[in-house]
């Protein structure tokens, strides 16, 4: 999938951007229902013991979630990306990124328990999402309420194989950022839920369930040295360039030159690429006989 999908979504991007009709009607209906463009925080948050029943039902699959968020992240250019995840009820399940940004998501009420539909926060790339069952971005003041203007949002609905609607992956940047390769992540996670939560319901595929949903060292195909797997490791552990660099005793620049040794090993274009490789079990393995070996480009 990943082969096509960078071109095509090149080639296609401007499709997922919000439409000026259905902007309008978006900000049309939130005046609708009495949502002030200065409303600070989103109005409708579950309380901490609804809150615990919602996760307990999809503690499974929030858990599964979690683990690829945490795998993704900081593989990702830019830390300051926030990764969200909703149910079809618009309410927020798992949500990602750096410690500040989530504090500064929580002053907006931005958290799980969450609702992200437009009577509770105006025009957003969830909602859109949602509503019209297909792939939505939303910029900077296309958004209804101002709290929001300083994002660019990619929401991506997850629609099971019965066509059933489950909920939406969301990937969240500042509006002054390029998008990038954010819609084709967005899709790629979305897809990555799909497939946890056909595990779930599927008793033949129960002991996938039990698997990380990224794994470095488990189906593993393609060779490479010691320190990349210990970095990759360490990744998983959400820890960044600089961290991982202290812990291995090598400067960061080494750290970042290792991701990129990587990239071209798997003939990744970008650190997304890489991302999809890896969902889709073309993990590495070490080599054999010392770090300093070259590594084999072969599956």
């Amino acid at each position: 999938m990943w082969s096509t999908l960078p071109r095509h979504l090149r080639l296609r991007g401007h499709r997922f951007l919000a439409s000026d009709s259905r902007i309008l009607a978006s900000h049309e209906r939130c005046r609708g229902v009495g949502i002030a463009p200065e409303l600070p925080t989103v109005r409708n948050i579950l309380s901490d013991a609804d809150l615990n029943r919602l996760l307990h039902e999809r503690h499974e699959l929030v858990g599964h979630v979690r683990e690829v968020f945490m795998d993704v992240h900081p593989l990702l250019h830019n830390r300051s990306t926030l990764l969200l995840l909703t149910d079809r009820h618009l309410r927020i399940l798992e949500i990602y990124s750096a410690p500040e940004v989530i504090c500064r998501c929580a002053d907006l009420g931005v958290r799980p328990g969450a609702s992200l539909a437009e009577s509770n926060c105006g025009t957003n790339a969830v909602a859109m999402a949602i509503h019209h069952r297909e792939p939505s971005i939303v910029k900077g003041a296309q958004h209804y309420c101002r709290m929001f203007h300083g994002w660019s949002c990619v929401a991506v609905p997850i629609i099971d194989d019965n066509g059933e609607l489950f909920g939406c992956v969301d990937i969240s940047l500042s509006a002054t950022d390029d998008l990038g390769d954010a819609p084709a992540l967005a899709r790629l996670l979305a897809d990555k839920v799909s497939d946890i939560m056909r595990s779930e319901l599927s008793p033949t595929l129960g002991a996938s369930t039990q698997e990380p949903a990224l794994a470095v060292d488990a189906r593993l195909r393609k060779p490479i040295s010691t320190t990349q797997m210990s970095i990759l490791a360490a990744l998983r552990q959400g820890m960044t360039c600089k961290q991982i660099a202290a812990q291995l005793d090598m400067s960061t620049r080494t750290v970042e030159s290792h991701l990129e040794k990587l990239r071209k090993k798997f003939n990744a274009k970008t650190t997304v690429h890489l991302i999809a490789l890896i969902v889709e079990g073309q993990s590495p393995v070490p080599c054999n006989g010392g770090e300093d070996l070259p590594c084999s480009h072969e599956g």
